[in-house]
């Protein structure tokens, strides 16, 4: 409320505040996630030499992951409008059976893809294409490519400063602790930069990179380039997603709702000289 009628200063305390509060009833540590990157590269370096590009399978998903409030709901509705693919949100699924095969001893990737389309089965949907829009999978990038060598992945991203920005502001349902306290949060920003930074030297062009300021600048030609990544032929309604009736069960419920708008572009710049160190080492 004191964002909508301009008072940063109030608006900034009582963010403080209730971060505070939040992260105080929460049990967690960040070294745990350091911990499992750490795990998943040295588990992945010894898997990656027996990627087969030319596997073929019968799933064809479509990967949407980054950050919270980094547009990815927004991704998901442009590519779920097309009439030959469906959204079904963020399930989980991958994330999941990857961390539990992770620390088993009978590790294998086909434990995980088996595991994957047992779950995707389950679903019934007539669509040609599906998209999973969790967006930890951005640790299991590299799983991905070994279970389903051709499946698409979408990183989506935006300025750093109003995506974590953005994150210290709403409370969610089951994102981690590190949400609402600054330095934990700019840990896990570090660790989400870092493990994208891998998967793209470890396997070059397998993912492909959305910028949000980029679509909402060049909305048309951007989500053209979207859809042919996709491998996809061009669909019009995938510029008319507002009308997309796919259900969202995210914060971004309300935007991704709307026609593309700029206003949460550089919406950090308000508090920066308020906020004094917060964000300070992104």
């Amino acid at each position: 409320a004191y964002e909508d009628i301009e008072d940063f200063n109030n608006a900034y305390e009582y963010l403080k505040l209730e971060n505070k509060l939040k992260r105080n009833n929460l049990n967690y540590t960040i070294k745990k996630d350091k911990t499992l990157v750490e795990n998943i590269k040295k588990k992945f370096e010894e898997y990656k030499p027996i990627i087969n590009d030319t596997e073929n399978n019968q799933l064809q998903p479509i990967f949407i992951l980054g950050m919270p409030r980094s547009g990815t709901t927004l991704i998901e509705q442009i590519i779920s409008s097309h009439n030959r693919v469906i959204g079904l949100g963020e399930m989980n699924f991958f994330n999941r059976i990857s961390e539990s095969e992770l620390y088993s001893s009978k590790f294998n990737h086909i434990n995980i893809k088996n595991k994957y389309s047992d779950l995707i089965s389950n679903f019934k949907f007539k669509e040609e294409k599906f998209v999973d829009k969790t967006l930890l999978n951005f640790l299991w990038i590299g799983f991905i490519k070994l279970s389903f060598p051709k499946a698409k992945v979408i990183n989506c991203f935006r300025n750093s400063h109003d995506n974590c920005f953005s994150i210290y502001k709403n409370l969610f349902d089951y994102e981690g602790a590190w949400c609402y306290d600054e330095n934990e949060l700019v840990d896990f920003y570090k660790i989400y930069e870092d493990m994208i930074d891998y998967w793209q030297n470890t396997l070059p062009k397998f993912i492909y990179n959305v910028k949000y300021e980029n679509i909402v600048s060049d909305t048309k030609n951007e989500i053209k380039k979207l859809i042919n990544f996709c491998d996809l032929e061009w669909d019009i309604k995938c510029l008319e997603f507002y009308k997309n009736r796919t259900t969202i069960k995210t914060l971004s419920v309300n935007q991704a709702r709307k026609r593309i708008y700029s206003s949460s572009v550089n919406s950090f710049e308000k508090f920066k000289g308020i906020s004094g160190s917060l964000f300070k080492n992104l």
